[in-house]
Parts: C-alpha cells; structure tokens; sequence
C-alpha cells in the first residue's frame, strides 16, 4: 500500500477516536517516516507502524524515542490499557519480527499511547514483576524490557505544553488539567489547525473552554470592548469553520484530505449512524473518486 493510500485510509477505520492515526501518519510522513500496517486477523490490526528510513534523524521531533520499526496502539480517554489491549500489541510486535527476515528485536519498539495514566495496568504489571519506569526527564514516557520486547508507555495527560507535542496533546483527557491548559493555549495563539480537531472531536468541551477564553481574555484588559470581543469570536468561528455538504461535494474534483477529515471525522466518531446520510448525497461518480482516494479500493 502506498504512503498515500496509507495517510487516507486514516479516516474509514471507527476507531474510538478516528483522528488518532490521521494525526499521527500526518506528522510522521511530514518528517520522513514510512507507513505501513500489519494484519494476523481483524482482531490483531494495529493502528499503525512507522518505520524510520536510513539516515532519517528524529533529533528535535515527537518521535525521537523511536528505534527502527514501531508498532503503534492508541488507547483513548474512554478505553484504558488493559491486560488484553496490551497483549494484542505485543502479538503484533512479535507479527512483525517474524514477517522481517532480517530484523532484530532491539531495532522493533512496542508503543502504547495513552489517553490517561494507565495506574490500574502499571499496577497490574508491577505485581507480576513487569516495572515501568519514566525515562530521564520525561514524566510522559515509561519504559521496560518485557521478555525480548522493547516497550514504552507515553501519557498524553504527561505531556509538555510545548508545539512538538501538539500531535497527541489533542488525545489528553477532556477532564484533565492539561486538556483545559491546552485548549487556552491554542485559542491564544489562534492555532487553527489543532482547534479545529479538538473541536471536531470534542465539541461540547470545547465550547465551554472556548467560553472560558473569553472571559479571561475580558478580565485581562485583553478584549477592552464589545466589538472587539465579537471580533475574536467571529475569527475563531471562521478558524474553525467546517465545509457544508455542497462546499465539499463542490471540492471532490480536488479532493483534500484534511477537508475529507473536516467533513466526515465528526460523523465517524459521534454520530456514525449519518454516514449513509452524508455518503447518500455524493454522485457516483464521487463515490468511486472518495473510495479510490481513501485506498478502499
């Protein structure tokens, strides 16, 4: 599968949040990293593995932790790691040594990233003798050998408030302090890419922290006046503006998939039901150019 079919099919994968691996093969293919995805049945499908090419430097990026091949499971604020969720990635790991003739186990990284701290499976593991621990300077990344495996834990609650990590502060928990401390730093700095995924995602939180930025901006000095306020709300409305049906379906001869991402991500997470609805109102046409865009084919 091509790296283009691979960024695509990000989005028709129901995963409990469908931004996660759109998000993630995004950043990765703009610094270089291969995409790729491994399969032993529907059950053992892994959200991603990116693979770093020769002389590809990761100094100064989101993945700097990586080694050569890593297999990648997302766990979301409402799906916590758990023994299962946990052997299903270690499987595919072990898919991948066998399918990689030549590969080692120390060049293969098991990644498990977090929504919330995982205490009650750390717990679990430390009573069995598995101990994570955080690596040096990095709350957010707790590491260990289990067995043969290499395997690291990153917490996106633990996460810096730094722009290298916007990628996966996004997947932070909406109830947590980060969250809320994130969401104001994006409405701070106008960040129109990362609000218009947060809002997507989480639009009834988002609305309320959205509020809260108002309010503090007004308690600042920093909106002095009635129209400047509704300045700063019209600018972010327009930010955060999704395409309507007849903008996007206008768009299919030039299809882009952030705007794929815009039009179907919120129906896919919360309301997938009106899939068929949106789908309903494409021409066949359309619909053979959207699947073959999404690598369906």
């Amino acid at each position: 599968m091509s790296n283009d079919q691979n960024q695509n099919s990000a989005l028709t994968t129901a995963r409990p949040d469908p931004y996660f691996k759109f998000i993630t093969r995004l950043e990765a293919m703009q610094i270089g990293l291969l995409t790729s995805e491994t399969e032993l049945q529907y059950s053992t499908r892994t959200d991603l593995v990116l693979t770093v090419p020769p002389g590809l430097s990761l100094k100064g990026t989101l993945f700097d932790f990586f080694r050569l091949i890593n297999v990648i499971e997302f766990k979301s604020q409402s799906d916590p790691l758990n023994l299962r969720e946990y052997v299903r990635n270690e499987l595919r790991t072990d898919l991948i040594l066998l399918q990689s003739k030549d590969e080692e186990f120390n060049n293969i990284l098991n990644v498990l990233v977090v929504s919330r701290f995982p205490q009650r499976f750390l717990d679990y593991a430390r009573s069995k003798g598995i101990i994570f621990e955080p690596a040096a300077a990095r709350p957010w990344l707790w590491r260990n050998q289990v067995v043969f495996q290499n395997v690291v834990i990153v917490v996106c609650r633990d996460l810096p408030l730094e722009p290298l990590y916007y990628p996966w502060l996004i997947f932070a928990p909406t109830d947590s302090r980060k969250w809320r401390e994130f969401v104001l730093r994006l409405l701070a700095e106008r960040n129109a890419f990362f609000l218009e995924k947060l809002e997507n995602m989480r639009p009834k939180e988002y609305k309320e922290m959205a509020q809260k930025f108002i309010e503090t901006a007004r308690a600042q000095g920093l909106v002095i006046t009635p129209e400047e306020e509704a300045e700063l709300e019209q600018a972010h409305a327009d930010a955060l503006a999704q395409p309507s049906d007849p903008e996007f379906l206008a768009s299919l001869e030039d299809l882009d998939i952030d705007a794929i991402g815009v039009w179907l991500g919120p129906v896919i997470e919360e309301k997938p039901e009106k899939l068929v609805q949106k789908l309903a109102k494409l021409t066949p046409e359309q619909k053979k150019k959207l699947i073959k865009m999404l690598g369906n084919e």
